[in-house]
């Protein structure tokens, strides 16, 4: 316990007279601020110790700093205390603060970090955002949430008709708590499979339902819900994913695909999908460069509501090199570019007129072409595997396995995708600077309106979920909309961030490749470099911090300006006349800066101790009046 108002729990013998920020990385560290502040115990003062049970078992311990002074104010008195609970939660409480601002806190930090100061809630700082008052009390509680954090399975596009699908998801949770995951299997609006697990939290658990059997071909939602008393989060309880369920049989050993050189059937390299042969550009070697190669499915009929083309296939291209995949329905006499609605194309390529194909490597991936506008436009309709390569590229190539049309129920709703998302370029800083978070978002359909949700999430350097935020937009055909997240996100913690955005209709959606939008972001702490020079962030808002205060011969003003501008900093007596000027008019770009005030005058002289007030402003309109309190 310091004599000057704060509980440090480093082991270390700390008695810091100038009060910081929370969270601050410089020691002290791993505090409780009951009142930091410069602090004196004098006759009379002396600190107390104390220890209980509530009504309810809750052991507590108590810490009371009664009648202590201040250094700068021998006569003024006050007396307070923190309660440490076995639960975790800690209560100050203030009797007496005496007579003017600094012994409520105009000089003082409260609040509480942990051991290596990058976390840490702060009630006060120097009487920002409001001063202490007597005979109340600050509770700091642990509030309980649970989030399904990640779905492990299913984690494929498509199953096999009656093949089994998995079901795992992971669950953050307040250790200690009891939760429940629920998860449901939903096709068509209906509900096929539900089940409920209940267990006590570890932090993160790992929760297994087993396998589900789909009934029939179509689109399927999972939908895990997590719950848990007492949850003061419910945005992050639910997460879902959908697949597709498809029925077709092909012999493995049949290669009555119509090919040009190149394509070779057998055993690949690194294994075919499902059993032992499949489709290559190689079986065994890479493909050579400037090949124009072609592979031709048989026809297959055209009937029924919904069919589709389904594929599962693999592939490793370099440099330009790509694939697409063309239709005809008139035998190969002419050939229409396709894109899969699940496993589409994931780039472009100058081979192709630079425009959408599969580039790059990919592992095993299911591929679904809806063919459901082609019905009665023709009989049959036969699928082309076209791979191109430039003059230099080599690599493994395509491999194509386990393909036919699926003639069951296969229902596609609106899909819905994230073109892009906001995240602040750059370092920003711990604590202090706000993100505000959007996306556009749109709605491919070129008939159905309806509602999407929209979720942003942000994962902190420990991989944990910080922050998640929901939204439901409603999309007309084709309507792209930008979504606004409240609330704005304040980031707590140094290190490496990611932003996820997710969209989906209210129920499935199935083109996933383009329901999630991610990007990183750094926070670190970050100071002006030197005095009026720019530091290395643009702040998203006018600030001023002066500090220390009470300050002794000198005090530090930094100044966070989130736009170019002209500015006059200057500070003035009780008086109201103006004792010094820092900035008069000065040009400075966006940024963060540092200026100093050594107690003297406009002509170097020492200025006497009393209150002081620091003004800034500038021609954009900002502007900021702080009290300081000088002393010699």
């Amino acid at each position: 316990a310091s004599t000057n108002g704060y509980l440090c729990f480093s082991g270390e013998d700390y008695d810091d007279y100038s009060n910081d920020p929370i969270p601050y990385q410089w020691s002290p560290n791993d505090l409780i601020a009951v009142f930091w502040d410069d602090l004196k115990f004098r006759d009379g003062s002396h600190l107390d110790t104390i220890s209980g049970v509530t009504p309810e078992g809750v052991r507590y311990f108590v810490i009371e700093y009664d009648s202590v002074s201040f250094y700068a104010y021998p006569e003024q008195f006050i007396t307070f205390e923190a309660i440490l609970y076995e639960d975790g939660s800690i209560v100050l409480q203030y009797l007496d603060l005496g007579t003017n601002d600094i012994t409520h806190g105009a000089s003082a930090t409260v609040g509480i970090e942990n051991q290596d100061g990058t976390i840490g809630l702060q009630y006060l700082y120097d009487g920002e955002p409001f001063l202490l008052i007597e005979e109340r009390a600050i509770k700091f509680f642990r509030l309980n949430d649970a989030a399904v954090a990640e779905i492990i399975e299913p984690s494929e596009t498509g199953y096999p008709l009656n093949q089994a699908v998995p079901l795992i998801a992971v669950v953050r949770a307040t250790p200690s708590e009891e939760v429940s995951l629920e998860a449901k299997v939903i096709s068509e609006e209906v509900v096929l499979f539900d089940s409920v697990v209940t267990f006590t939290a570890t932090g993160t658990d790992t929760v297994d339902f087993g396998t589900y059997i789909p009934p029939y071909c179509g689109i399927y939602q999972v939908l895990f819900t997590v719950s848990m008393e007492g949850d003061v989060n419910p945005d992050n309880d639910e997460m879902s994913t959908s697949f597709g369920v498809y029925r077709f049989t092909y012999p493995d050993n049949l290669p009555v695909f119509e090919t040009t050189a190149g394509w070779e059937f057998g055993e690949p390299e690194g294994g075919a999908y499902a059993g032992t042969n499949a489709w290559a550009t190689g079986l065994t070697t890479n493909y050579e460069p400037n090949a124009d190669w072609t592979l031709v499915t048989p026809s297959y009929p055209l009937y029924g509501e919904h069919p589709v083309f389904v594929f599962h296939h693999r592939f490793e291209f370099s440099d330009e090199d790509a694939g697409i995949v063309e239709m005809s329905m008139d035998d190969g006499a002419t050939w229409v570019k396709v894109e899969p609605v699940i496993g589409g194309y994931n780039g472009t390529s100058p081979l192709f007129g630079d425009e959408a194909a599969y580039v790059g490597t990919s592992d095993w991936m299911t591929s679904f072409i809806d063919l459901s506008d082609y019905v009665g436009a023709g009989d049959n309709v036969i699928f082309r595997f076209h791979f191109r390569s430039n003059d230099s590229g080599e690599a493994f190539g395509w491999v194509i396995d386990d393909y036919g049309v699926s003639y069951g129920g296969f229902e596609l709703p609106n899909d819905a995708g994230v073109v892009t998302a906001s995240v602040v370029p750059g370092a920003v800083l711990a604590g202090a600077t706000t993100h505000h978070l959007t996306a556009d978002v749109f709605n491919s359909s070129l008939s159905s309106a309806g509602n999407f949700i929209v979720v942003a999430k942000i994962f902190g350097p420990d991989g944990m979920l910080y922050y998640r935020s929901q939204k439901t937009v409603y999309l007309e055909p084709g309507e792209v909309v930008t979504v606004y997240f409240q609330p704005d996100f304040v980031p707590m913690m140094v290190g490496d961030y990611r932003l996820e955005v997710i969209v989906a209709s209210s129920l499935n959606d199935p083109v996933l490749e383009n329901n999630t939008y991610t990007a990183d972001f750094t926070v670190a702490i970050t100071k002006a470099l030197a005095d009026n020079e720019v530091g290395r962030t643009v702040p998203l808002k006018f600030d001023v911090k002066l500090y220390p205060n009470p300050a002794v011969a000198s005090a530090t003003i930094d100044l966070a300006l989130p736009h170019s501008a002209s500015v006059d900093i200057k500070i003035y007596d009780a008086s109201g006349r103006v004792v010094r000027t820092l900035a008069n008019r000065k040009h400075l770009d966006a940024g963060y800066y540092t200026f100093s005030w050594d107690g003297t005058d406009g002509f170097g002289r020492k200025v006497s101790a009393g209150v002081y007030f620091l003004e800034v402003h500038t021609d954009a309109g900002d502007h900021m009046t702080s009290r300081l309190v000088l002393l010699k």
